[in-house]
């Protein structure tokens, strides 16, 4: 610049050599026009080669009121002034133009154009120490009544020192050393038609408007474009390097389009109207205002537009202000691959969309109450603050902005929207009520972490392929509970951190309109503080060291599809119902599944080790098929519901809850399958509750040989069926009134108690039920069946009513012993398969006089005592009751009865009673189809009610029979004897023995009525007439007296006359004073 300036002060001085040597000067220092000859001092100057000077000394004004040429025009004089009357062409064809004063183009401002112009390249300047100017003073609607033009090619230097101002047009070829003021308050000064060149000022004041319209304006470093206190815009035009600002207040403004090229550094406000755009042509645009697209937000496209590659500087902001019904009207885009690279002090905020790439290194800012911001198109870096708050709304879509550590994506009381978008590293952050919503779908990768509300709406999904996420906030997938999926899936294995939670929120009549999954084999972790609650399905395999969660009130979190694993806590409350189907879950130590006042439903689920636990009124359900296994516990309510079955395959099964199988007995098989043996451990029963009609609707089974260990506080209890081996140290217990509980199929072993009471039925059947001596089946109220079963060891007992009952067989083996009343129905047989057995109560052999063959056999050389034993045969064939020693001697023992009508098979040993008739006072009939001896402490107990052998009870041997003990005789059915009458109660081939005592109805004061008479082959009662009718003629004689001292003398029995309970003198006088007397 100085060097131009040089050059023009030598111009000048030339010129002015050149003037002293002749050419036409301006002659006074008084106003006046150019065509009068007199004021110049070498004619009217008006050619190509004319040369004319202003210098004399004044202030005047000289007018040009006709359209000259000349070779160059030197205005010398600063106080003068040259006006170019409107429609007049002042034409210079020299070098230069030197103006130390004013020359003002269109005084009056006419409608006509006026100009300067410069035929050849030339210098317009002053004098070293003078600032001269040329003033444009256009008409106010057409900026072409008052310009500066230059012929084609060729350039019009504008010196340092000199100003162009004032309204109008430049169409030279500009190059600009000095000042061009747009300075006409409301004025156009136009820059035009030719390229320009800025080394120094170009600027609006006062408010004059600055027009560059359709050129370009190249710049040195330092050179400015300026508003200061006017307009500047930039129409369809380029500004190459320099520097380009407004003052505060003011703006420059882009209309139709400018471009920025070379290296541009803009300040201030700028401004791209609706309709308009910028083009960045540079590499670095250092700005340091705000850039304004669309200030009006009218419905055009407004933008900007990056054609290479451009870092800015500075604390520039770029504000999109779009139409708020369409994005397109507020934009930054690129032409090719192009990347903005945004300083750490530069913003781009307000509503619009930025389609380019950006490397964000400041701030992106969506700040427009209710607008949308928008990241599209073309993949974005984040190293600092992409944000929404104040109401704005930032939408991503389409794109991967990949984020550094120090990159966050955030928004504060407002909504970031993820629009098939994907963000990789970084952060992505609501707070103050904001949320980050996906829209379509959106990926988090590269470890991308997450903190406040996220949702996923109705229709979308959110992609997860990153091997760790930490996420802080609720992850909410379908808010609004719509019915298209929505759902997160997860590409890799990936593991959260911090305490975040997934919320499915899937609508009530389809759960996969809330999901998570996988594609692949991919597993999610979840962190110890994550969760996933609410409602919905979760596909994809969880490691799960949080809390899974149904919580959402009447409806279901299922888990489904792949296997999960529990360290922590999966679990129903508040009424959600949680639902595991078709997969194992494998559970640590520290692994929970817990329900509390709601369900738990394990769907053809496996669940492996931990805790599975229902508290509050809450129950685990089985639907389908459940299996546990790995040593699962239980505790609190469990169902298994008609049509469903559990599998137990665990060595141990530590259960506190109520295990109820088929709860509604229903018609189909429900049950409890055992894949290996178990043993059961804690205070847990096993709850059946079959059908009436079909037990087989709730059983306890295995699968090969299988034996379940039920341990000292554990039950199996209700009706139905227990197949398999029970090895049972607890209870089992049939207590469903009027049902029954059937232990079949399997043998069983009891060191505790089996029992039914409360009406219950408990039938034991096909099995041998082995027992310690710790070991009792009892039943109290009820009967106990044994059908076809074996008993072995331990106690049998029937109290408050109840009875033990045969069907079909039963054995008792080992030692068992059994109190209470037995019945054996018509057509059954127990057998008893041990040396001794104590037993209580009536044992009734053809309960109803069936006419089928009915027995007690005893397989073995056998004692029973305690009891008593009823053959209650039909009359019609005593083979329908009776008892068989199929081996040995049996012995019935001390406190043994024996009654009834029936028949003995073997040999039998008596020491206790032996009473035919079913009844006492009934008459029956004993027969002994073998030996039959009883013991010197045996009694022989006999009714009489008749002479006939159907009125009057006995005892019939088919081989032998020995009496002893006692006799004991009754009159029953109002039967009084007159004497002499005889009974045959014993009957045998070979009859042997005598009675010691002799327990018979006596006469008042007097002698027995009945002597026993031993004939062969038999033992007679003899009836007496009277008490002194002694040998029972039926008359009383010497042979009475004979009979009576003979007894007397032996001390037997009989001779106790007066009933004393002992012999003496006291008989004897007694019996004098009863033979005196006579009958």
């Amino acid at each position: 610049m100085a060097n131009v300036r040089t050059v023009l002060g030598m111009v000048g001085l030339a010129v002015s050599s050149h003037l002293a040597a002749g050419q036409s000067q301006w002659l006074n220092p008084v106003s006046g026009n150019w065509n009068t000859a007199g004021n110049w001092t070498a004619g009217i100057p008006n050619g190509p080669a004319a040369l004319a000077q202003i210098a004399v000394a004044g202030a005047y004004t000289v007018t040009l009121n006709i359209s000259i040429q000349l070779f160059d025009l030197s205005l010398t004089n600063p106080s003068a002034a040259m006006h170019i009357l409107n429609g007049l062409t002042l034409t210079n064809h020299g070098p230069s133009m030197l103006n130390d004063g004013v020359i003002l183009v269109n005084p009056a401002s006419g409608g006509s154009g006026t100009l300067i112009n410069f035929a050849e390249s030339s210098i317009l300047g002053s004098s070293p120490g003078s600032f001269g100017q040329v003033v444009l003073s256009a008409h106010p609607g057409n900026t072409d009544t008052a310009y500066l033009a230059t012929a084609g090619g060729k350039v019009l230097t504008n010196a340092a020192s000199h100003t162009i101002r004032g309204t109008g047009s430049i169409h030279a070829q500009l190059d600009n050393l000095g000042d061009i003021l747009a300075d006409q308050d409301g004025r156009i000064l136009r820059l035009a038609s030719s390229a320009k060149i800025n080394r120094a000022l170009i600027e609006a004041l006062a408010g004059g408007q600055l027009r560059i319209d359709s050129i370009t304006v190249s710049q040195e470093n330092d050179a400015l474009i300026h508003n200061h206190s006017g307009s500047v815009t930039l129409s369809n035009a380029t500004i190459s390097d320099g520097l380009l600002g407004a003052a505060a207040g003011r703006s420059i403004d882009v209309s139709g389009a400018a471009t920025l090229t070379g290296s541009v550094e803009t300040f201030g406000a700028i401004t791209i109207p609706n309709g308009s755009f910028l083009i960045v042509n540079q590499a670095t645009w250092k700005n340091d205002g705000v850039v304004t697209v669309n200030p009006t937000a009218g419905a055009n496209g407004s933008f900007i537009r990056f054609d290479q590659d451009t870092t800015t500087d500075g604390a520039s902001t770029f504000a999109l202000n779009a139409n708020t019904g369409n994005l397109d009207t507020a934009y930054l885009t690129n032409s090719g691959p192009r990347t903005l690279f945004l300083h750490d002090q530069g913003a781009i905020r307000g509503t619009g969309r930025v389609y380019l790439p950006v490397v964000n290194s400041g701030l992106i800012h969506a700040d427009a109450p209710g607008k949308i911001l928008e990241l599209n198109s073309s993949n974005k870096t984040n190293h600092a603050v992409i944000q929404a708050t104040g109401g704005g709304l930032l939408r991503i879509s389409g794109i991967t902005v990949t984020q550094s550590s120090t990159g966050v994506i955030k928004t504060a009381g407002t909504d970031l929207t993820l629009n098939n978008a994907t963000i990789s590293g970084g952060t992505i952050e609501a707070t103050g009520g904001g949320r980050i919503d996906v829209s379509g779908a959106a990926t988090l990768t590269g470890n991308a972490k997450t903190s406040g509300p996220t949702t996923i709406p109705n229709g979308t999904l959110l992609i997860v392929n990153q091997a760790t996420w930490k996420n802080d906030g609720v992850v909410t997938v379908n808010p609004t509970a719509g019915g298209n999926a929505s759902y997160i899936r997860f590409d890799q294995d990936t593991t959260t951190d911090g305490a975040g939670t997934f919320t499915l929120n899937a609508n009530t009549g389809n759960l996969d309109t809330a999901y998570l999954i996988n594609s692949g084999p991919r597993t999610l972790f979840l962190h110890d503080q994550g969760a996933i609650r609410g409602t919905g399905r979760v596909y994809l395999p969880v490691v799960n060291s949080g809390l899974i969660h149904a919580d959402a009130p009447g409806k279901i979190l299922e888990l489904n599809s792949s296997n999960k694993t529990n360290h922590a806590v999966i679990q129903a409350t508040g009424g959600g119902l949680l639902r595991i189907s078709g997969i194992t879950v494998t559970q640590s130590s520290t692994g929970v599944i817990k329900t509390a006042g709601t369900d738990l439903t394990l769907n053809n689920a496996t669940i492996s080790g931990g805790t599975i636990e229902a508290t509050g009124g809450g129950r685990i359900d089985v639907s389908g098929a459940a299996t546990l296994t790995g040593n699962a516990k239980t505790s609190g309510p469990t169902t298994i519901p008609n049509g469903t079955l559990l599998i137990v395959n665990q060595a141990t099964w530590k259960n506190d809850g109520v295990v109820t199988v088929n709860p509604t007995a229903g018609g189909n098989a429900s049950y409890i399958r055992f894949d290996q043996d178990t043993t059961t451990d804690g205070a847990g029963t096993f709850t059946l509750n079959a059908n009436t009609g079909n037990l087989d609707t709730a059983y306890l089974i295995n699968s090969g040989p299988r034996t379940l260990f039920l341990h000292d506080q554990g039950a199996i209890r209700g009706t139905g069926r227990v197949y398999l081996p029970v090895v049972n140290s607890g209870l089992i217990h049939a207590d469903a009134p009027g049902k029954i509980l059937e232990l079949n199929s399997s043998n069983k072993t009891n060191h505790a108690v089996i029992q039914a009471t409360g009406g219950g039925l408990l039938r034991i059947s096909g099995i041998t039920v082995t027992q310690s001596s710790t070991g009792v089946i009892k039943t109290a109220g009820t009967d106990l069946t044994l059908n076809n079963a074996t008993i072995s060891g331990g106690t049998i007992e029937a109290t408050g009513g109840g009875g033990l009952a045969v069907s079909g067989s039963a054995t008792l083996t080992g030692g068992v012993n059994f109190f209470g009343p037995a019945h054996i129905p018509s057509g059954s047989f127990l057998v008893i398969n041990q040396p001794e057995t104590l037993h209580s109560g009536v044992l009734t052999v053809n309960t109803a006089a069936g006419d089928g063959a009915t027995s007690t056999r005893f397989s073995t050389a056998s004692r029973i005592d305690g009891g008593e034993i009823l053959l209650n045969a039909n009359a019609g064939n005593l083979d329908t009751a009776y008892l068989q020693a199929m081996s040995g001697l049996v012995t019935l023992g001390g406190q043994e009865t024996l009654r009834g009508l029936g028949r003995l098979y073997g040999p039998f040993a008596n020491h206790g009673a032996t009473s035919p008739g079913v009844n006492p006072g009934a008459i029956g009939r004993l027969e002994c189809m073998s030996s039959f001896t009883m013991g010197d402490d045996a009694v022989l107990e006999i009714d009489v009610g008749g002479v006939s052998p159907s009125q009057f009870d006995r005892l019939v041997g088919s081989t032998s029979i020995h009496v002893g003990g006692t006799i004991r005789a009754r009159l029953t059915n109002g039967y009084e004897p007159i004497g002499g009458e005889t009974f045959d109660i014993v009957t045998a081939p070979s009859r042997t023995g005598f009675f010691t005592y002799f327990d018979i109805e006596q006469y008042p004061g007097g002698a027995k009525k009945f002597a026993v008479k031993y004939l062969p082959g038999k033992v007679q009662l003899l009836a007496r007439g009277c008490s002194a009718d002694f040998d029972g003629s039926g008359f009383v004689d010497t042979d009475d007296y004979d009979a009576f001292v003979y007894a007397f003398e032996l001390g037997g029995d009989d001779a106790d006359f007066d009933g004393s309970g002992f012999v003496d003198t006291d008989d004897f006088t007694a019996f004098v004073l009863a033979f005196m007397a006579g009958c």
